[in-house]
């Protein structure tokens, strides 16, 4: 396997280290449309279901570089033992980006929790990190993958999948990074 294959692959590969961290799927199916109208997050609230709302199509838009035709909120985890969920944007020109936002219950993004995260618990490279964003950020040049703590609570995993040949996802990424925080 190799080329946007591989890396697909790579980039599901460690959301799917993410979700194993925050408890996996509870069987809750998708909502469909989550992104149909955007709206604004309550200053100084953050609320992990709100993955799509809170970015919106027209800054979805505006930051992937091509008109969303779609966009899809899946929440991953709920309850009480904290919460994730994932917004999928589709682009007019192919490309998709996934968007996990993820809350917890305590204050876990220890500094060994961060560095499990930045080398997928020793299964990946360890992924660069980007100063100036919040608590810690990475980027995964291996799995295109951009990875935000906001704060000892809240976290963002951001990828890009079939981005067109010459687009940048890192910038790409760590610009939905920085329209988050």
């Amino acid at each position: 396997m190799s080329g946007p294959r591989k890396r697909a692959g790579a980039g599901a590969m460690a959301a799917g280290l993410l979700l194993v961290g925050c408890g996996g799927s509870n069987g809750t199916p998708p909502q469909s449309d989550a992104g149909e109208t955007a709206r604004a997050p309550v200053a100084g609230r953050w609320d992990a279901r709100d993955a799509c709302p809170s970015l919106g199509r027209d800054r979805a838009a505006a930051l992937g570089g091509a008109a969303v035709t779609d966009a899809r909120l899946e929440t991953i985890s709920a309850g009480g033992g904290g919460l994730a969920a994932a917004c999928t944007f589709t682009y007019a020109n192919g490309a998709t980006l996934m968007v996990l936002t993820r809350e917890a219950p305590d204050a876990d993004a220890t500094s060994t929790a961060i560095e499990h995260a930045r080398t997928g618990g020793g299964l990946a490279p360890p992924a660069d990190p980007v100063p100036g964003l919040g608590k810690a950020a990475f980027w995964s040049d291996a799995g295109k993958q951009a990875q935000l703590f906001i704060d000892d609570r809240r976290y963002v995993t951001i990828n890009f999948f079939k981005l067109p040949a010459g687009d940048d996802a890192r910038a790409r990424s760590l610009a939905i990074a920085k329209a988050l925080l």
